[in-house]
């Protein structure tokens, strides 16, 4: 009886939201926590999940991350798939399955409009941004582009 209830116990810690947040925060750390989530897979993520991660967590929800969600959302074209393997492009593992791709649309649609929501409110380019483009590969020159790295802002 001891152990049933246990089980029973230990089934509701691991159904959660808030449990699960905490663990994937406190294995992964804020900014990299979305990402082992969304790894996890449709099992594991919510959007209760990220409710918690974002609004009481305060989790990054970086470029980089909707970058990448975006990207990998979804199913695989087959017919790319078999293109590549045809002419020896990305010889990657073919039958895995993306990092992003069975996410629940629900938990998808959450994400990118909690990302946007986050981001600043002009996503263009701003001035300097141009400036530096513009510095970086028509002022300076192909042969100098390397030159000037440490100048450069970090980019993910």
């Amino acid at each position: 009886m001891n152990l049933i209830l246990t089980c029973q116990k230990w089934s509701n810690v691991a159904k959660n939201s808030r449990a699960k947040a905490e663990w994937l925060v406190t294995q992964h750390g804020k900014l990299h926590a979305l990402f082992y989530a969304v790894g996890l897979g449709p099992t594991f993520i919510t959007v209760d999940v990220c409710e918690v991660l974002i609004t009481e967590r305060k989790v990054v929800i970086s470029e980089c991350f909707m970058r990448k969600l975006l990207d990998h959302f979804g199913t695989l074209d087959q017919r790319l798939i078999e293109l590549k393997m045809e002419h020896n492009i990305e010889p990657l593992e073919f039958g895995s399955t993306s990092w992003a791709s069975d996410l629940p649309l629900s938990v998808f649609i959450y994400l990118i409009t909690k990302g946007y929501d986050n981001a600043s409110s002009d996503l263009t380019l701003n001035l300097g941004d141009m400036e530096l483009f513009h510095t970086w590969n028509i002022i300076g020159g192909r042969e100098n582009q390397y030159l000037n790295l440490a100048n450069l802002p970090f980019i993910e």
